[in-house]
């Protein structure tokens, strides 16, 4: 018998490592402290059951060891004893759904599944233990109600079987369900104050014959209501009224008489809504967790004592995939471009346009190679053909100024049509004298059309900043087509230009579009869905899901019509199709170009005093504490550093550069691993030279960048001497199929798309998968299996418990942000610990630069800063600022918070890292990032190990430790030289003398003109 099950259990698993999927190790460790705990407690008043990084575990209500229930890698919330105090209904995704009800027997602890819905919650036993009462939540896409309540169902199901039974319809956003002592159901329902965009929450009791009625009408968002054992009342938490969606706050906990009466204050809770408490049967305490602790609250003194718990933790959980091996290009050699990006043909059909390493090239189609149209270092793209193809429209960046132009062929001219903003997508009208285009500023967008006569711009409408709008007007010209998402789906609208017009739907699809063009002839439309290309016939009626069908699975950011109208033309990494649209296969345009890689000249820095940190593990040396040397000479060869020491013995070549540092401080070139550097579909940002300026030499982009576009600015990087960063990107991140942040990330539908997406993004050149929380459980379970068969890296957000602790499940090597406004405790920073997992906090989002603006305004008016950020972007940054309502002592509080958190992390051996969400959050490139050094030290991190983790942690995070990160000989010469030393203060990295990418060197004070401080002003 043994013998079978030894046969049975390798067989399993061989069956798994074929799938893909790699066995789940386990981690154990003790903790004391447990965040954002659920707590029930039993009808005896005996024990209480809590959770902790979503399982379950015991607890003698006066405290004590905690015992663990449920196992495994599932993630368990939501507990509530059954009336008889033998069971614990709960909510877990153990079935591989987002969440249902589940039974443990206490007794024998066995688990059964109750229902099987694909997202169910808040269970509550009736009166009886026979049934279970709970909500199915609507749509089953939506993982949490981001941005309000979600719509439920209220059912019940019979523990012996059958159908469920739908007591509360239609759905509505339904909050907690629960039973009065005398026996009737109710349940709250969160809607929209009449006449008032605040919530208000309605308590709704059913009779027995079925009709529902209102007991009471509360101000404000009621979650988790509990019935007075004496039926006298209410016990809820209530969110308070909040002017912005980012302040900080606490739940209050309160006691509603019944039927009327004056609300009273239990406590304040932290701002969890979705956190179970719990009521003593003889209603004289409640017991909850908050700060890190479980607490028993006397009633009616609300007096609190803590309830002190020791727990052995069990969790299974995934390694985190290891970063794919870095490689750098090698100086002196020529390679094709890694991608090819908006390719267009002229209207006569003899040449093409494109755009590859963020120049505009033109080529013959017949014969020849490519040829750059523009010379400079301006960042080009959105090339569109003027309708007799005499001229080109394009955006044009430079110094980070963004700017439409036209380009005249046969004059050679360039005209500036437009600038101060962002911009993109300009599109000709078919007389060729208007172009209509996306500006951008700030968060604010709009629709323009420009006259190419006068320059004169007209705003047309407004463009949502979670939509790409893609804008081109009629055949006509008396009407604009864009897209939009305005009912939950984007489709494609049609505007009359004529004064006060609405605009009016051209489709009407059960999923999204993005990005719909009209042809030329208006007999077609495509669009994007994803990265597939899709397209429909036009007809009277607007087009439905039944006229669309998918012409390519893959070129959907860089599609066009041919001038004919019979083809589209769209690219593929760097190659080029043009694909029928009648039928038949697509034809490859080859693409004739090979960029080169320069070599820089010889560098010798004499001087200068290298930064050398301790080892980290190892025999201690003597220098084992780290910091900087004394004046030495540091050699740089073909990019490499090729030795640090003394000059003796060593012929330098004739062409070498000397470089006198005359004693200054040399660092490792810094990394931002959280920046959203490259242009996404919707904007273009083209003030990259910011981050060198800085002394940031290397980026990691985590998402809701274009992944072409990110190709092509790593191929400028490498095959120019301009001042670029290097990039380690992961293209767009991926979301669910409802969205939070519109089509600027990849929406996923179903485990064939998140197979399929892996795979392309692998072979187009993604370094890491970035998740985005609206994508359901069982989809991440489909990424996670395929990234790691790829070996691809992913990386989350840590915005919850829920959120940290199914990412480590699934073997995330990375999370981002924060749980602020709560911070996470001994549980959560144990776990990420043993896992392995990397957390960067991005305090800069957390409120970290809105508390340093409000406290130094004058930063924003460093004449640094105000060189190498737009001005636009400057003006913006106050109003773009998600703080600025938030009070100053509720902002300083939640800081105060966060900074706790990130000390006890690294005190526990989190692996921290140093990213800015550049340039959201009030971050501007470069600049933010010194700021996020301050805001670590500030959380009693030494300045050393800050540097670190900036450096030598960061380039091991993105594979590159062996050519990165740190300042030796082998290694690529990527090296700040500062004027102060940043162990004294770290403040001093930003006291930047010169910067040196890969062996070219740069003096910030020489990359722009010293005149555009003026003219930007």
């Amino acid at each position: 018998m043994k013998a079978y099950l030894v046969r049975i259990f390798l067989c399993l698993l061989t069956c798994a490592l074929a799938g893909g999927l790699a066995a789940a190790r386990t981690i154990e460790f003790e903790t004391t402290q447990v965040t954002e705990a659920d707590v029930a407690l039993s009808p005896d008043g005996q024990w209480l059951i809590f959770t902790l990084l979503g399982h379950l575990f015991r607890l003698p209500v006066e405290g004590g060891t905690a015992e663990q229930l449920t196992f495994g890698p599932y993630y368990d919330t939501d507990p509530v004893f059954s009336p008889d105090g033998t069971q614990v209904a709960f909510v877990s995704d153990r079935d591989g759904s987002e969440g249902n009800i589940f039974v443990l027997e206490l007794a024998t602890g066995q688990i059964t599944q109750v229902t099987r819905e694909r997202r169910a919650g808040r269970p509550t036993w009736t009166p009886d233990g026979q049934a279970i009462v709970y909500l199915r939540f609507v749509p089953e896409e939506s993982r949490y109600a981001f941005w309000g309540p979600a719509l439920a169902l209220v059912r019940r199901v019979a523990l012996s079987g059958g159908e469920p039974e739908t007591l509360g319809a239609p759905p509505r956003n339904f909050r907690s369900v629960f039973y009065f002592p005398d026996g009737r159901l109710a349940w709250a329902v969160v809607q929209e104050g009449s006449g008032s965009p605040r919530w208000e929450t309605r308590i709704e009791v059913m009779n027995p014959q079925g009709g529902v009625s209102t007991l009471r009408v509360l101000k404000g968002h009621v979650d988790h209501v509990i019935a007075s054992p004496l039926g006298d009342g209410l016990y809820c938490r209530r969110v308070p009224e909040r002017r912005s969606n980012w302040e900080p706050y606490e739940e209050d906990l309160l006691f509603l008489p019944l039927p009327e009466g004056a609300d009273s204050r239990v406590g304040l809770l932290p701002a969890y809504e979705s956190a179970r408490f719990a009521v003593a049967a003889n209603n004289k305490s409640i017991y909850l967790g908050k700060g890190g602790r479980l607490w028993k609250v006397a009633l009616p003194s609300s007096a609190r004592e803590p309830i002190p718990f020791h727990a052995q933790v069990k969790l299974e959980i995934q390694d985190p995939v290891p970063p794919p091996q870095w490689a750098p290009a090698v100086a002196g050699s020529s390679a094709p471009p890694r991608s090819v990006v908006n390719p267009r043909l002229s209207p006569v059909g003899r040449k093409l346009v494109f755009v590859a390493a963020g120049h505009i090239w033109e080529q013959p189609l017949d014969q020849g190679p490519a040829q750059r149209l523009f010379e400079g270092s301006a960042i080009e793209n959105w090339p569109g053909f003027s309708p007799d193809g005499r001229q080109l429209a394009f955006v044009h960046i430079v110094d980070g100024r963004e700017e439409v132009r036209v380009f005249d062929f046969e004059s050679q001219q360039v005209r500036t049509l437009a600038s101060g903003a962002s911009y993109s997508r300009p599109s000709w009208s078919r007389d060729g004298q208007r172009l209509v285009c996306v500006e951008y500023e700030g968060l604010r967008g709009r629709l323009v059309a420009i006259n190419l006569s006068d320059g004169k711009k007209k705003n047309l409408t407004d463009a949502s900043f979670l939509w790409v709008p893609r804008p081109h007007f009629s055949a006509d010209g008396e009407e604009l087509y864009f897209s939009a998402n305005t009912t939950g789906t984007g489709a494609l609208y049609r505007l009359s230009l004529k004064e006060n017009a609405k605009p009016e739907h051209m489709t009407q699809l059960a999923r999204h579009l993005s990005e719909g063009l009209i042809s030329a002839d208006g007999k077609w439309l495509a669009f994007r869905r994803g990265m597939g290309i899709w397209v429909a016939l036009l007809g009277p009626k607007p087009v439905s899901e039944e006229h669309v069908h998918r012409l390519s699975p893959e070129g959907g950011d860089t599609f066009a019509f041919t001038p004919d109208s019979s083809a589209l033309i769209y690219s593929v990494g760097n190659r080029v199709w043009r694909h029928p649209l009648a039928g038949g296969k697509r034809e490859e345009i080859p693409v004739r170009l090979e960029l080169q890689r320069p070599t820089p000249r010889p560098l010798l820095l004499r001087r200068v005093r290298v930064l050398d940190f301790p080892p980290k593990a190892g025999p201690p040396r003597a220098d084992a504490s780290g910091g900087f040397g004394r004046e030495t000479s540091l050699y740089i060869e073909q990019g490499r550093i090729r030795w640090i020491g003394s000059e003796g013995g060593r012929p330098l070549p004739r062409d070498t550069i000397t470089l006198d540092a005359a004693g200054r401080f040399a660092i490792p070139g810094l990394f931002d691993l959280h920046a959203h550097a490259v242009g996404s579909r919707r904007l273009s940002r083209g003030n990259q030279d910011a981050f060198l300026a800085y002394g940031v030499t290397s980026v990691r982009d985590t998402g809701g960048s274009w992944l072409p576009w990110q190709n092509a600015l790593a191929d400028r990087s490498e095959t120019t001497s301009e001042p670029m960063p290097r990039y380690f990107f992961s293209g767009d991140g991926f979301e669910g199929a409802r969205s939070f942040f519109g089509d600027v990330f990849l929406q996923i539908y179903d485990a064939s798309d998140a197979r399929a997406y892996v795979r392309h993004y692998k072979e187009w050149g993604a370094q890491f998968i970035t998740v985005l929380f609206s994508l359901s459980g069982p989809l991440r379970q489909v990424v996670g299996e395929e990234a790691r068969r790829v070996g691809l890296p992913l990386q989350g957000y840590a915005t919850s418990v829920e959120e940290i602790t199914k990412s480590v499940t699934l073997g995330y090597a990375v999370l981002e942000w924060t749980t602020s406004p709560n911070r996470p405790y001994e549980d959560v920073l144990e776990m990420l610990a043993r896992a392995g997992i990397s957390w960067a906090p991005t305090l800069a989002a957390s409120g970290g630069n809105a508390l340093l603006l409000r406290d130094q305004p004058e930063r924003l008016d460093d004449s640094k800063l105000r060189l190498f950020t737009p001005e636009w972007r400057l003006r913006a940054t106050p109003k773009a600022d998600t703080w600025k309502t938030v009070g100053d002592k509720a902002l300083r509080g939640s800081w105060v918070e966060q900074l706790m958190g990130i000390r006890a992390a690294y005190r526990s051996g989190v692996k921290l890292q140093a990213g800015t969400d550049a340039p959201a959050s009030g971050s501007p490139f470069g600049a933010s990032l010194h700021w996020e050094l301050e805001n670590l030290n500030q959380a009693g991190i030494p300045a050393l190990a800050v540097l670190r983790i900036a450096t030598q942690e960061a380039a091991a995070a993105v594979g590159a430790e062996d050519e990165l990160g740190t300042l030796e000989p082998g290694k690529l010469a990527d090296i700040v030289l500062l004027d102060k030393n940043p162990l004294e203060d770290i403040k001093n990295t930003q006291t930047i003398w010169r910067v040196i990418k890969g062996g070219w060197l740069f003096d910030p004070e020489k990359l722009r003109p010293p005149e555009l401080v003026t003219q930007e002003n």
